[in-house]
């Protein structure tokens, strides 16, 4: 039996002229005899049998460049190849044949690396048929959600780790609510405040840093710096999950990246962006909206590949606002470099006087004391739009406690609307601080001794345990046993009542621990506090009354409260309408007046409801809040004969019209 490795091959061994050979399927050449090497030995044929098809699919790495009669260098610089893609039915078919021809050939596999896809099955777990009609309609799904949601709803499936997937339309929705919504109103938001502030400054948003590092290295902001680290964190898994073809894992990290984008960085720093944040410096604002702008260019550089479209709709504008001249398309811009993104674990702020992973860890406290303090206010009763006087933090690192009251101080007096917040480094006085062994630790090591070392350790007092934390050893059992801070659990057990006694809670408190910190408000209500609540009640109110009448930022409008069920203004009304303008004023451009004092001539455009304000005990006070404009007249310098006509036609106008007109 003779194999021939080319049609010039064969074209000699049957005496065939060079290039009479053209097609090589089995009627074109069954007719070819090929003399024997043997003497005496009958003509060769082909032989009936004929290769699996997959023969042919298994030497794609070398049939397709016609290797090794071509290609020769291109071919050994490539292969194997990096990673080849299928699905999990090629198991007996495609992946096999390739591996043992290149096994056979090469001594090594014909690829790197394997990314398998299962099957897509019909939601009640059955093979998807166009007879039963088992399953949506694929372009419909696309044009309710976008091809872009139907990518990442199966990249995040079991169907990329080789496994099955249950198709269901509401996963796609889920996409959309979990990713996208929260990703494009991130993006929405600061487009329209880069819009106000173009307005109110009088010239067009220009970033003037020239890389995240840059950027960086500006910031005095400890959410600012956080939430570039997170990015940063960000990017950098997603290169090392691709590196590894982990396609499942982006998804998940995603989704907890935008949380703590909207949730967390949006949420604190709103005021912030809007340039409305209380103490702000010159040019916070500009630096905490190129702060948001770089995140989010950040995030759609580091998802092109998953999110082809939406990342490409936010770019176009994206692009508008930076320097130079940026590429036309996300998808012609590079993924980020090591290079371009901080590193939280080597990467200082201003020359090392700030170091990023402290920054992540005081965010990460801060964020868990927002938790604490909200699971209170929820347990008592008390809304966070009841404002409180005092928030105490105790925990034993007197750094992260500076951090909390000294720098971030901001956010969660804004955050939880409390006045006033005291941190307590110094425990000796409210809490003791104890040790557990680790069993499974020391289990092995102590053997019979255990009991003698968990006696030990619980009796480990500051001295011990501070050399512990320091990173260093206590010996027990005479020397024979070392214990590092692995081997124990230290735990503080808190006093609510002497924090409480030591900070002045004497009325209505309470107290939340986790992870070693505790977090007590005082939760005690005073004529002071009953008219901050108040007027925060009022401000949302008229804000309410104003978007619901179609008044817009520019046009003028009074606000007038009344209290209809109890003659008199109670007294925290009276402290609210006095203490609290400014705060009104710089939340509606306005005062807020007793209806008593508005103009007979005034027109009431709006009114809300009877609703209660200023907190408990007030059952019988109704509020309503209404706005007042003056009503519009005709000038008397106009002539007689049209002046009662102007104002009959202006009387049955509405200011919306009449805005309009």
């Amino acid at each position: 039996m003779e194999v021939f490795g080319s049609i010039a091959e064969l074209e000699e061994r049957a005496g065939l002229p060079k290039g009479s050979v053209t097609d090589i399927h089995r009627h074109k050449i069954d007719h070819i005899e090929v003399p024997s090497r043997k003497p005496g030995g009958k003509p060769l044929r082909r032989i009936d049998e004929v290769f699996d098809c997959w023969f042919e699919s298994g030497s794609m790495p070398y049939a397709y460049i016609h290797y090794p009669f071509e290609n020769k260098e291109r071919f050994e610089a490539n292969f194997p190849a990096n990673f080849i893609a299928e699905g999990l039915d090629q198991t007996r078919g495609w992946f096999y044949t390739l591996m043992v021809l290149s096994t056979a050939l090469f001594d090594k596999p014909a690829f790197q690396n394997l990314v398998c896809n299962g099957l897509v099955l019909a939601a009640d777990g059955k093979k998807m048929s166009k007879r039963l009609k088992n399953y949506p309609d694929p372009n419909l799904v696309i044009d309710s959600y976008g091809a872009d949601a139907l990518r990442l709803y199966l990249i995040n499936s079991p169907v990329v780790r080789a496994e099955p997937l249950r198709f269901k339309e509401e996963g796609v929705n889920g996409v959309v609510r979990d990713v996208f919504l929260p990703w494009y109103n991130a993006y929405r938001f600061l487009q329209q405040q880069v819009e106000r502030y173009e307005m109110a400054e009088g010239k067009a948003f220009r970033l003037t840093h020239g890389s995240l590092i840059e950027l960086a290295q500006s910031c005095d902001n400890t959410v600012d710096l956080w939430v570039i680290a997170s990015a940063s964190s960000l990017v950098q898994f997603i290169r090392n999950e691709m590196e590894h073809y982990r396609l499942y894992t982006v998804v998940p990290r995603l989704v907890g990246f935008l949380e703590s984008l909207t949730n967390v960085y949006l949420r604190l720093n709103r005021n912030r962006l809007k340039g409305m944040q209380e103490g702000a410096t010159d040019g916070d604002c500009f630096r905490a909206l190129s702060v948001l702008h770089e995140v989010l260019f950040l995030s759609c550089r580091a998802m092109s590949s998953f999110t082809p479209y939406i990342v490409e709709m936010m770019y176009q504008n994206l692009r508008r606002v930076m320097p130079g001249s940026p590429l036309e398309s996300i998808h012609y811009v590079q993924f980020p470099k090591a290079d371009e993104v901080i590193d939280v674990a080597t990467f200082k702020v201003k020359g090392g006087a700030i170091d990023m992973r402290t920054i992540e860890t005081s965010v990460d406290r801060m964020i868990n004391i927002l938790e604490l303090a909200r699971q209170i206010r929820n347990d008592k009763g008390k809304p966070v739009k009841v404002p409180l006087r005092r928030m105490v933090i105790c925990h034993p690192d007197a750094d992260l406690i500076r951090d909390l009251t000294k720098v971030l101080d901001i956010y969660i007096k804004e955050e939880m609307n409390v006045e006033e917040v005291v941190g307590v480094s110094d425990l000796g006085a409210v809490a003791k601080t104890k040790c557990d062994p680790e069993f499974s630790r020391l289990g092995s090591r102590a053997g019979k001794r255990m009991k003698e070392v968990t006696t030990a350790i619980r009796g480990f007092g500051p001295s011990e345990i501070a050399t512990l934390k320091a990173g260093g050893e206590v010996a027990l059992c005479g020397g024979d046993l070392t214990i590092t801070v692995d081997d124990v659990a230290i735990k503080t057990e808190y006093d609510v009542a002497a924090v409480a006694k030591q900070h002045s809670l004497a009325g209505e408190y309470d107290a939340k621990v986790n992870d070693g910190m505790l977090v007590a408000l005082d939760l005690e209500q005073d004529i002071k506090l009953r008219s901050k609540q108040a007027a925060r009640e009022i401000i949302s109110r008229a804000m309410k009354l104003r978007k619901s009448t179609g008044l817009d930022m520019g046009d003028r409008a009074d606000v007038f409260v009344a209290c209809t069920a109890n003659p008199g203004e109670p007294a925290w009304l009276k402290e609210a309408l006095v203490h609290e303008e400014a705060t009104f004023m710089e939340k509606l451009k306005c005062g807020v007046a007793s209806a008593t004092l508005r103009s007979s001539s005034a027109v009431v455009i709006g009114s809300d409801e009877e609703l209660a304000v200023g907190g408990e005990g007030d059952a019988g006070v109704n509020v309503v809040v209404s706005l007042a404009v003056p009503t519009p007249v005709a000038s008397t310098k106009c002539a007689a004969c049209s002046v009662d006509a102007a104002n009959a036609y202006l009387g049955m106008r509405s200011r919306s019209t009449l805005r309009a007109e």
